[in-house]
């Protein structure tokens, strides 16, 4: 793969001046916003960066939000930039950086709210290094947690989802009629019956099944969240659903561009041999460059780099959380197009309405 080209100022890019500083900083600027007295004092000293401050829009499902920063050098070129933020990436983590916190969070905010779905961190995070406003370290991720998390706290920040943790509570009702409701609340048929195949929408990071679930619930595709590589219980767990379908099954598979990323899949399908067709979405070589996603070394240790780079080329970490919903969302869409059959949705979806008034009129 290609490496990225810039054919368009990327939001909040890092530029670098040429010129040694007494403290090294990011400094981010709202557009329209000017900086602190002393900011535009040290930009003035400096000598012309590298490359010119550049600013952009970034946005998910209508949001946006754009940033802007400047990068100064420190005096020592062989140590990291010193910071004069209290949120600082470890050394071995690239360099040390301070962000503004309080402009970064009502962008984040912003962000989250542009959804119709709810949001991860995990997903937040990577839309801001997307976006080139956060840094891709485990530092910026951990401060980014731990501040919207207080943010929250103060009712000033947009909820999060989390969809490892849940209140396990059993269903109970009021009396027989609200038990009633609540069936011709929730009823409904498999809205895949008449389909000539089984379509299975496949996911390497579970975080994403809330967009999913969002914008192919209606139809009842079942979504596999693999998170990973899959236990052999869920692989079994799968292989039983298929078969039981008794028809042509087709995986839309959806997972991160790197050695592992590729490996999670071809494990998956490796022990749960029972897909006719497979169709992988995203992510591309091609879909990267596309959107501008933010790259990452590869591990080199890791023992499925060799292979990785003989298929690309290069090692490269990319994650599938950097790719904007609405491009993710008309992927899948495109995929099942291929598969589906309407007229036979159609024609359930007026059997379920039918039996749902029949229950309604029983009671």
């Amino acid at each position: 793969m290609a490496s990225r080209r810039h054919s368009k100022a990327p939001v909040g890019k890092f530029c670098r001046s040429t010129a040694a500083s007494p403290a090294g900083r990011y400094r981010q600027n709202l557009p329209g916003k000017p900086s602190s007295e002393s900011d535009k004092g040290i930009v003035e000293k400096e000598s012309q960066p590298r490359c010119s401050k550049a600013t952009g829009q970034a946005s998910a499902n209508g949001g946006g939000f754009s940033l802007s920063f400047e990068r100064e050098s420190r005096t020592d070129p062989g140590r990291n930039l010193e910071v004069v933020d209290r949120t600082e990436a470890e050394p071995e983590d690239g360099p040390r950086v301070r962000l503004d916190w309080s402009a970064t969070l009502a962008l984040a905010g912003d962000l989250v709210r542009s959804y119709d779905t709810g949001v991860t961190l995990r997903q937040l995070f990577y839309r801001l290094v997307a976006a080139e406003i956060l840094p891709n370290t485990r530092v910026a991720y951990q401060s980014l947690s731990h501040r919207t998390a207080k943010a929250r706290r103060e009712g000033v920040f947009p909820t999060l989802i989390d969809r490892t943790r849940s209140i396990h509570r059993f269903q109970t009702f009021a009396g027989p009629d609200d038990a009633r409701r609540w069936l011709r609340r929730i009823y409904r048929r498999d809205r895949t019956e008449g389909q000539q195949v089984s379509i299975y929408i496949g996911i390497e990071k579970a975080g994403i099944v809330e967009q999913l679930e969002s914008w192919f619930g209606d139809l009842g595709i079942p979504i596999l969240a693999l998170g990973g590589y899959t236990s052999q219980t869920y692989v079994d767990e799968i292989e039983e659903d298929v078969r039981g379908q008794d028809r042509p099954a087709v995986l839309i598979y959806a997972g991160d561009f790197d050695p592992s990323g590729e490996d999670i899949q071809r494990d998956f399908l490796e022990r749960a041999a029972c897909f006719d067709t497979v169709v992988r979405v995203a992510l591309t070589p091609q879909q990267i460059e596309e959107h501008d996603l933010p790259e990452q070394m590869g591990k080199a240790t890791d023992s499925r780099a060799g292979r990785f780079v003989a298929r690309h080329g290069r090692l490269v970490q990319v994650e599938l959380d950097a790719l904007p919903p609405d491009v993710l969302r008309k992927l899948f869409e495109e995929a099942i197009g291929r598969f589906w059959d309407g007229d036979a949705f159609r024609a359930v979806r007026t059997r379920e309405t039918d039996e749902s008034t029949s229950l309604e009129s029983a009671s």
